[in-house]
């Protein structure tokens, strides 16, 4: 399985094509029509992040909330290496928003916890969350149900509903505005933890402990990174911490190209949606 992201590759080899003409005709026709296909995407991506940043600016939590990131763009990047397809529009529009309010809150939560030294709830109700955030994330779903009711596919906001006490649910999620091909069948399979899902999981997770390790060591963190914590765990040192986690990420890998071979679960369509989750976390770590 390639742990690059399609989009970025596809850009990357159109520019080595371009410094290299090809001699035959249909080769430079085909450059052609894949440099306007890029564009024209590229052109639709932006109309897109432009109309997200505009409801984004709309809920004005940098003003109610001003501890809370604006990471909308970075929330639509990942969304786009999920599904960056033409006919994924509304479900990038859906997992963006879902993406961007649920970020907020948890990163809010986790400060005011800590900054009141007290517990998740006593957070929440102390600090406004339920009148401000809370909303936020319910007039997402309720945008998201009222989509999948039009489209006849009132289950899948059903089993999302579900999942919310998790806040986020990034791959079940991801399954809506799919069309036809999220069935109710896929989305119970995805409720159950699948392998390849949670080999996705593990991948984003441990890439992210490895990288937050080192900005903590910098003096950017405030709490133990998953390294230190199996350092203590193992009796280890931060290096070997380090190359075990690392092998983790290669296992996960592992796992996901077996889980895409056939015979398969579900549509390999569905399951690109995990692993794109993975590779655009390779490209914000940079591994």
């Amino acid at each position: 399985m390639r742990m690059g992201l399609p989009r970025i590759e596809a850009r990357h080899y159109i520019s080595i094509y371009q410094r290299h003409p090809a001699s035959l005709s249909d080769d430079q026709i085909l450059l052609t029509f894949a440099k306007l296909d890029f564009n024209i995407l590229q052109k639709m991506h932006q109309k897109e992040l432009s109309d997200i940043s505009r409801w984004w600016k709309d809920l004005d939590f940098a003003s109610k909330l001003p501890f809370t990131r604006e990471a909308v763009v970075e929330c639509y990047f990942w969304i786009t290496g999920v599904y960056f397809e033409p006919q994924y529009a509304l479900a990038r529009r859906i997992v963006t928003k879902v993406m961007a309010v649920t970020s907020s809150l948890m990163i809010y939560m986790m400060f005011m916890q800590h900054l009141m030294n007290s517990s998740l709830h006593e957070a929440i109700e102390s600090y406004g969350i339920h009148e401000i955030l809370l909303p936020a994330l319910l007039d997402v779903y309720e945008e998201i149900e009222q989509l999948m009711t039009k489209e006849g596919r009132s289950y899948s906001y059903i089993m999302l509903k579900k999942k919310i006490v998790w806040l986020f649910t990034l791959t079940t999620t991801s399954f809506l505005g799919m069309g036809d091909i999220a069935t109710k069948e896929v989305f119970h399979w995805v409720s159950n933890g699948p392998r390849i899902v949670k080999a996705s999981s593990t991948i984003c997770r441990l890439m992210d402990d490895v990288v937050d390790h080192k900005e903590h060591n910098k003096g950017h963190g405030d709490s133990a990174s998953g390294v230190e914590c199996y350092m203590n765990k193992h009796g280890v040192s931060e290096e070997e911490a380090c190359d075990e986690l690392r092998k983790q990420v290669v296992d996960a890998w592992k796992d996901i190209s077996e889980e895409c071979v056939e015979p398969r679960d579900v549509p390999m369509a569905l399951l690109m949606r995990p692993v794109n989750l993975a590779r655009v976390m390779g490209v914000l770590q940079g591994w």
